[in-house]
């Protein structure tokens, strides 16, 4: 699966988002501060492969907002 888009979010929250992502089956990555681009520290990213209507509407719902463009 190829990364598409992405979103950040405070660590302080990600636990919630990865077991409601798993929860709902939607394919992601985790991934760290790197040269594709700079996170703020207690932050991480959530990447994701190109979903289904579906599951984007649920990702939007449940992160807000529009995705960022995976570099």
């Amino acid at each position: 699966m190829q990364k598409t888009f992405y979103y950040i979010v405070p660590w302080k929250v990600a636990s919630d988002c990865r077991t409601a992502l798993s929860t709902l089956g939607i394919p992601y990555w985790v991934e760290a501060s790197s040269k594709r681009f700079q996170l703020n520290e207690g932050e991480i990213a959530l990447v994701f492969p190109d979903l289904p209507v579906w599951e984007l509407a649920a990702v939007m719902q449940l992160l807000g907002s529009e995705p960022l463009d995976y570099p």
